[in-house]
């Protein structure tokens, strides 16, 4: 006899979505609309204000779903919100979407797929991209660092070049599944995470502590505004606030020392100490909270420390890195003659793109191994002069040129430029081309790229000074 394919249920985190009612409509049709059936509908309102809970009631009606709120616990937040859904969920699996984002129609299909092959994986990761620029990723898992802050796998990433590692850190909370068997093991979220922040982390690092793994699916697919409630007041204080309660569930006390003098060395100027003492004074006065913590340590004593349990997370290839966020450049396809660094240049950087610097006395961007730009050619081109460098460390680097067609996506070129030290001038390639009129996307692939020092290091593929288009 067949297996009866097992239910899952799909759960709708909403906080004050008022401003976002069409995209949240939008995502309860795409999740009725799953070539995977065998689902329940639950939408979880926690403490909205702006009436987006009628919304949701409303909502659950038209198709059949259930309502559920935050109201009356004694907690809110998402770790409150992900476990009033936990309770009313019946389903083998349980998966969560924030208020902001929608799927693929075989979103669920993949995840259970995923979940079936493989008994061993307590949770599973979507591959969550950017709706306004879908062919960038936003998540396919996340990872922290040795401070505890955290960050997408491969965010700022073009999903075409990204390297996608199996197994991950942790689920990130928008387009995560769970086993319920994991569940039944670990428990529920920790509350004591209040409103926003650290509940997905916390959980991931608790489910490979039990002994489960956490992998991605990124063929299972998610759209995300990215983070809408996170606009509200006070958001980024309570992301800081619960990284310190990470810190003080997660670390050993022979870690803790260690991370005070690294966390206070970078916190210690004038812009940033006032919210961090706040952060300590919030976590340290919760009473509740702080009992729950010794609880946790008292329980887990004796397992392996933070850094070691979660070393191959650290290691080079796989820890967390500062990738820049390019999301509001090259949103237009403007005529493409001449793109200088310092000279509204972010009109047709597209991703991939550092900070403004200086070499020598030219205004330049470090870039990530892989980056890209994006314009039309109203009169075609014959040739692109680029002003590109190596950076210093790696003294030589191989770059690839590929030119590809906005409309079609079409490969029309592919170039091969070897870049060397440069000292204080950035010197000029030209890469004869002859492109017809059109609207182009023009990325550059580095062979290696170098990662930086630190606890915050960059990975700099190379680096841009300017572009001219030669008729």
């Amino acid at each position: 006899m067949a297996k009866q394919s097992p239910l899952v249920s799909v759960v709708v985190l909403n906080h004050n979505g008022a401003g976002i009612a069409q995209v949240i409509r939008r995502g309860v049709e795409a999740l009725v609309r799953q070539s995977y059936p065998y689902l329940e509908l639950i939408m979880v309102d926690d403490c909205s204000t702006d009436g987006s809970d009628e919304l949701l009631r409303a909502l659950c009606e038209e198709f059949g779903g259930v309502f559920a709120s935050t109201k009356e616990k004694r907690r809110h937040g998402v770790s409150a919100a992900r476990n009033v859904g936990l309770d009313i969920a019946r389903g083998e699996y349980i998966a969560f979407l924030d208020n902001d984002a929608y799927p693929e129609r075989d979103w669920l299909a993949k995840l259970v797929e995923r979940m079936e092959k493989e008994p061993s994986v307590g949770a599973c990761a979507s591959r969550v991209v950017f709706a306004d620029k879908p062919d960038i990723i936003n998540s396919v898992g996340s990872v922290l660092n040795e401070l505890f802050h955290g960050n997408g796998v491969c965010i700022h990433e073009m999903y075409a070049f990204a390297q996608v590692p199996d197994e991950i850190m942790y689920a990130t909370g928008n387009g995560m599944m769970l086993r319920r068997e994991a569940i039944a093991q670990v428990g529920p979220f920790d509350e004591g995470f209040l409103f926003w922040g650290a509940d997905d982390a916390d959980y991931g690092m608790r489910l490979r502590r039990a002994g489960w793994k956490i992998v991605s699916v990124p063929d299972a697919l998610v759209y995300h505004l990215h983070s809408y409630s996170k606009k509200e007041q006070g958001m980024p204080f309570w992301d800081g606030r619960n990284r310190i309660r990470m810190a003080l569930k997660h670390l050993s006390w022979r870690e803790l020392g260690s991370f005070l003098f690294q966390d206070v060395r970078y916190y210690a100027r004038p812009r940033l100490l006032k919210d961090y003492g706040r952060y300590w004074l919030s976590t340290l006065g919760d009473w509740a909270g702080l009992r729950e913590l010794l609880v946790y340590r008292w329980r887990h004593r004796g397992e392996p420390a933070y850094r070691q349990a979660f070393a191959k997370f650290f290691a080079p290839e796989r820890r967390l890195i500062i990738a820049p966020d390019n999301r509001a450049f090259g949103r237009q396809l403007l005529p493409l003659e001449r793109v200088w660094v310092g000279e509204k240049e972010e009109d047709y950087l597209y991703h991939g793109w550092y900070w403004r610097e200086s070499w020598g006395q030219t205004p330049m961007r470090w870039a990530m191994p892989v980056a890209s730009l994006v314009g039309s050619l109203p009169r075609g081109a014959l040739a692109l002069r680029w002003w590109l460098l190596a950076h210093p460390r790696l003294e030589r680097i191989s770059l690839t040129l590929l030119v590809k067609g906005v409309r079609d996506d079409k490969e029309v070129g592919r170039w091969r430029l070897q870049l060397g030290d440069s000292g204080p001038i950035v010197p000029f390639y030209d890469v004869e081309c002859h492109l017809p009129p059109g609207e182009y996307r023009f990325v550059f692939l580095a062979e290696k790229g170098y990662l930086e020092e630190g606890v915050f290091p960059r990975r700099i593929g190379f680096g841009l000074a300017g572009l001219e288009v030669l008729h």
